[in-house]
């Protein structure tokens, strides 16, 4: 039998529920039903944090660096995030939970909090209502179109990737 050390040293975030119940002390019950679901909010709260600490970064050296009455920050925000989160889901295997816990980290909670799609909505808004419905519409088409390109490319990297 290991060690708590042992154990410790072999908790990988690439495991998923079943795997972090089977390494506990008690293997089953309500006891590690509740350690389980409490590592993953961590897990969801912790990448939500780094997501926003890595947006407020990118949105205050981006926007003043480049601010000409475009939102480039969230542009590259979104972008940068469909990027990210195509990379993680190519990377994941469909199949099985095999890195639910890196998927929850860095899915969930950092690209749930980096990406901006309320931000991207109120840049369309501001943007019309100023009378730039030209590049109003260029912004929501140009962005939704790099989403969707990035999110492709990066599924495509993390399936290259995936272990």
């Amino acid at each position: 039998m290991s060690t708590p050390t042992n154990r410790a040293s072999a908790m990988p975030l690439d495991g998923d529920a079943e795997q972090l119940e089977a390494m506990s002390p008690t293997t089953s019950g309500p006891a590690a039903h509740w350690r389980t679901l409490a590592l993953e909010i961590g897990l969801i709260l912790a990448g939500g944090v780094i997501g926003t600490l890595a947006r407020v970064g990118v949105s205050l050296t981006l926007g003043h660096a480049l601010d000409h009455g475009f939102p480039w920050d969230i542009a590259f925000i979104n972008v940068s995030g469909a990027l990210g989160i195509g990379l993680l889901a190519g990377w994941r295997d469909p199949h099985s939970r095999r890195h639910e816990l890196l998927w929850l980290a860095g899915a969930v909670g950092f690209m749930g909090a980096y990406t901006t799609f309320s931000s991207f909505a109120l840049g369309i808004v501001t943007l019309a209502i100023t009378g730039q419905t030209l590049l109003a519409l260029l912004y929501a088409t140009g962005s939704t179109a790099a989403g969707l390109v990035a999110v492709e490319a990066g599924m495509a990297l993390g399936k290259r990737l995936r272990c």
